[in-house]
């Protein structure tokens, strides 16, 4: 599937992000005013504020990789009370990354996974952190 733009493959992932969390039984809510989050999303562990961001295309070697910082020219990092999870979709083969904020090492502004690499295995579709 391809994209005109990255506003709206970045809406394609929250819609999908959405129908894949009501399928585990999980709440979403867009906030009243804008945030730097996209969702309240309420599962078993309360209610969280989800960031979602999603890629389209491989690294050169089979990774994918997610910027996780806000801004369109300059990217700044999340604080901890602004986000409380990253959603990481990863479109072409449909797999999520459920991330909470404190497991995202500081200062970093990218993360570069893949269904293999360890550190993030444990993330994979895992929506009981929500």
């Amino acid at each position: 599937m391809q994209f005109i733009g990255n506003k709206e493959q970045g809406l394609f992932a929250e819609l999908q992000f959405m129908v894949d969390a009501y399928e585990h039984g999980i709440v979403c809510a867009r906030p009243e005013i804008e945030q730097k989050f996209d969702f309240y999303a309420e599962g078993t562990n309360g209610v969280k504020k989800v960031q979602v961001k999603c890629t389209q295309r491989y690294t050169r070697v089979n990774n994918f990789k997610f910027t996780v910082s806000c801004g369109s020219a300059i990217k700044e990092n999340y604080g901890n009370s602004q986000v409380d999870i990253f959603a990481l979709y990863a479109m072409p083969i449909k797999t999520w990354w459920i991330i909470p904020f404190e497991s995202i090492e500081d200062n970093r502004k990218t993360i570069t996974t893949n269904t293999h690499l360890e550190k993030y295995k444990k993330y994979i579709n895992n929506f009981d952190l929500i």
